[in-house]
């Protein structure tokens, strides 16, 4: 803390969060009184002592937790009794005469160890003993929970949690659909809850109480800190692990989508959601699509491969709903197991025209782990049905004047033909050609480079009809 003296005094207090105070004793100012302090350093009050009303400013500093540290206090279980003592310059402190046995010593960083880290040193003759401190983390306690209503984007803050020496600061953002407010309660640590995970770095257990079935939940979790940047995103649906929906990296932070399965009534849910850097899972995809095929009338579902081991191969999911509700519509495709990038297909043949549908890609390896991708969307339209013209007509051409082409359009009715016909002034047919009935019509091109500028007359008839126009050719 620096005084408006100028003098400064080193003193460890408790991580503030968004407020705190401390009565401190009078060797620190002179007199007791009461400190009130913020994160940021820049607002503080000290009352009830020789300095009330003096404003002291202060530049929070946080202690490094890989050694070796600053000086620091470290509290000392020694035998019943506990003592405060400081580090060296470097940062290490020797506990000098111990006899023989087993004693308990643990660094206390106040505010940033929710659960204390400690380790059983045993003294025997003549013996060294060096305690790594940072080879201990502290993987649980990071938790956070929340009440947020209905159709709303409410940030969850996490308490910080400490992973290889090193603060995660997590954070949860949750957007809800409109409904009834849900109960969220958040838990991170280092490795995860359930079987079959990849190799995590950090997880998050997240567990809504309320209403939640059929409905579609929106996640962003922020993970600064963590190191090195996670690649890869998978969620336990309670019965196996899958990549979310619509998963976005912003780094340090990724939004995902989670579909609840439906169900009768208030159905709660929740599930676990692991971040790593190293996807250890026997298939790697780089890209899962479905697309219609209106001209076969079918869909054709494809997905690449970067690298494939110890696979035993696909199964293509369908459904109208969510994946509670699709069923097997392929049948085993056995995988290649190329280490290499590889393309596969399968064509959905008894898909219904206008109807939408859900495909998801489920993984098998010999190992009894799976994977699901999905969902991706796919619907055939409908082919419009070909209709002929209901008469025959003349509609003109364009462009008029023109030099030395110009396009004639008309219609020839079903059931019928008609001849086109163009003459010159005189009357001389210059060009003649008969027409079948035609979907959509007639854009036919004149080309008259061979003629001379004028005026040309152009005629359709058929059976049932006949037109005569005229068009001014100018060179």
């Amino acid at each position: 803390f620096v005084g408006d003296d100028g003098a400064t005094t080193i003193l460890q207090v408790p991580y503030p969060g968004s407020g705190a105070s401390m009565t401190l004793p009078p060797v620190v100012f002179g007199s007791a009184g009461t400190l009130t302090y913020d994160v940021s350093g820049t607002v503080t009050l000290y009352t009830g002592g020789a300095l009330e009303g003096v404003l002291i400013t202060y530049e929070p500093v946080v202690p490094p937790l890989k050694s070796p540290v600053s000086p620091l206090s470290k509290k000392v279980s020694r035998s019943n009794s506990r003592d405060i003592i400081l580090t060296d310059e470097n940062g290490f402190y020797t506990i000098p005469d111990l006899e023989n046995g087993t004693y308990t010593v643990t660094p206390s960083f106040t505010g940033y160890f929710f659960n204390p880290i400690s380790a059983e040193v045993t003294v025997s003759d003549d013996d060294v003993t060096d305690v790594d401190f940072t080879a201990i983390d502290e993987t649980t306690g990071g938790t956070g929970g929340s009440t947020v209503p209905g159709g709303a984007t409410t940030p969850i803050p996490v308490e910080p949690i400490i992973i290889g020496g090193t603060i995660i600061e997590p954070e949860v953002v949750i957007t809800t659909p409109t409904g009834g407010s849900v109960d969220v309660e958040i838990s991170v640590a280092a490795t995860p809850t359930n079987p079959g995970a990849p190799n995590t770095d950090l997880s998050f257990n997240l567990n809504l109480t309320g209403d939640t079935a059929g409905l579609t939940f929106s996640f962003e979790l922020d993970y600064t800190g963590l190191s090195p940047v996670p690649q890869y995103i998978y969620w336990w649906d309670g019965s196996t692990w899958i990549v979310p929906a619509n998963v976005v990296w912003t780094p340090p932070t990724v939004s995902f989508d989670i579909e609840f399965p439906p169900g009768g009534g208030a159905r709660d849910g929740g599930g676990e959601v692991v971040l790593g850097d190293d996807d250890p899972l026997p298939v790697t995809l780089s890209s899962f699509t479905a697309t219609p095929n209106v001209e076969n009338q079918n869909i054709s579902i494809d997905w690449t491969t970067q690298s494939e081991s110890n696979m035993r191969g696909y199964h293509v999911y369908r459904s109208q709903g969510s994946f509670t509700q699709a069923q097997d519509i392929s049948g085993l495709i056995a995988a290649q197991n190329n280490p290499f990038e590889y393309n596969y297909n399968y064509i959905d043949t008894e898909a219904e025209i206008e109807i939408n549908y859900n495909y998801w890609l489920h993984s098998y390896d010999y190992d009894n782990s799976m994977m699901t991708w999905g969902p991706m969307s796919a619907m055939i339209e409908e082919i419009p049905v070909p209709v002929l013209p209901d008469a025959t007509v003349l509609k003109g051409n364009h462009p008029n004047p023109f030099n030395p082409t110009t396009i004639i359009s008309f219609d020839v009715k079903a059931n019928e033909e008609a001849q086109l016909i163009i003459y010159n002034m005189k009357g001389q047919i210059v060009e003649k050609e008969t027409f079948l009935p035609k979907v959509n019509g007639y854009e036919y091109i004149w080309n008259a480079d061979n003629l001379s500028s004028g005026v040309y007359f152009y005629k359709l008839q058929s059976n049932s009809y006949r037109k005569i126009k005229k068009m001014l050719l100018i060179k």
